[in-house]
């Protein structure tokens, strides 16, 4: 019976992970959409074929793969600790830390909209540089383009917020079905917690 805990404990740690991980995939997707988006009249004006656009999504899986994992690493140490001790506070923490991560990349990817046309080139390591005067790169953008991008930093941290929300709606449906097969037999136990909270 132990062993059974056990395994149910350790498949909802590896379930609330990989529910994380499809979000910061589905996350990096919708941002580099939007980008598309946004860029959209440069792609038909240099006449970039429609194969070359979609291919952007399929090779860069690798490496949103990569980041969602570097992202993932405070969140695998708190589903570790979780697997012993579970006090609410933990999940506070990867909210809030999943919520930076959020905002920061959204202002990130806003920033690399607002100077590509100029700089046509995303968004370098030499970027460093101008953080510490942060207005002059967003004063490099006409007006009305700010609040274009503003609008669009808004709507990319609420659609982050919807595809968390789709990833629990459909982790209650998995743990539902679960639930709802483990209830059949009496040897193992009636409930199985939600992933996540």
């Amino acid at each position: 019976m132990v062993y059974l805990c056990i395994f149910y404990t350790m498949r909802k740690i590896l379930l609330s992970f990989i529910r994380q991980l499809v979000f910061w995939i589905l996350f990096f997707n919708l941002t580099r959409l939007i980008f598309v988006i946004y860029y959209l009249n440069i792609i038909l004006v240099e006449k970039i074929r429609f194969s070359e656009v979609f291919g952007v999504f399929l090779h860069s899986f690798k490496l949103d793969l990569a980041t969602a994992c570097y992202i993932m690493i405070v969140p695998f140490l708190l589903l570790s600790v979780q697997s012993v001790w579970s006090p609410g506070w933990l999940n506070r923490i990867n909210k809030i830390y999943a919520s930076l991560i959020i905002i920061g990349y959204s202002l990130t990817v806003v920033g690399e909209m607002g100077i590509y046309a100029e700089w046509k080139t995303k968004l370098t390591y030499k970027v460093i540089k101008y953080l510490s005067h942060p207005g002059e790169i967003f004063n490099s953008a006409e007006t009305g383009t700010f609040y274009i991008l503003v609008i669009i930093f808004l709507i990319i941290c609420a659609a982050a917020i919807f595809i968390n929300l789709f990833c629990r709606m459909h982790a209650g449906i998995i743990n539902y079905w679960i639930t709802r097969r483990n209830s059949t037999n009496s040897n193992k136990p009636k409930s199985v917690l939600l992933f996540g909270s």
